[in-house]
């Protein structure tokens, strides 16, 4: 399957979060300075944006498994 061509960022907290299907990653950057604050590696290729709530990111991957995160 090909990558996708377009990222899904979301802003919470001063983070910008998208994830990645060439890598399958989630990278949380400063929304203000760009500078990357982390990097969570998922099994498979992360296709959707996270969805936030109560200050966590939850993120699915292609292998089936939802993942929540603090930001």
């Amino acid at each position: 399957m090909a990558f996708d061509h377009a990222y899904h960022p979301v802003i919470a907290q001063d983070l910008l979060l998208f994830g990645s299907s060439a890598d399958g990653t989630v990278t949380a950057l400063d929304a203000k300075t760009g500078d990357e604050r982390w990097t969570f590696f998922t099994r498979a290729p992360v296709r959707f944006a996270p969805a936030l709530r109560n200050g966590q990111a939850f993120v699915a991957g292609d292998e089936g498994f939802l993942y929540c995160l603090n930001l």
